[in-house]
């Protein structure tokens, strides 16, 4: 795959705004939520995810469409060996699956 050149400007913003902001487009898309009878499971090419440095915040809230499934992947790691760490993502599945 190719890599998408880093943005030369940060874009600030609010966690919390942004995941109100999924939560609708969620309900948008009638993404079913979580029961014990249904298994939702899904693939999701996260753009560049190891090849630009992403905030805590940036994580957050890739957890957070995490957390709407119990079974994902992500796709196209780039050097996952250096900037996709086991603790990052260890620290993904926990705040994806733990309430």
């Amino acid at each position: 795959m190719v890599a998408f050149e880093k943005p030369d400007y940060t874009f600030p913003f609010s966690v919390e705004a942004e995941r109100q902001h999924l939560l609708q487009h969620k309900d948008k898309r009638g993404i079913p939520d979580k029961r014990a009878d249904r298994l939702l499971i899904a693939t999701w090419n996260v753009a560049n995810l190891g090849l630009h440095e992403r905030t805590e915040a940036h994580y957050q809230l890739i957890a957070e469409i995490m957390s709407w499934l119990y079974c994902s992947r992500s796709g196209s790691l780039r050097r996952p060996q250096r900037a996709v760490s086991v603790g990052v993502l260890h620290w993904l599945f926990l705040r994806a699956h733990v309430h």
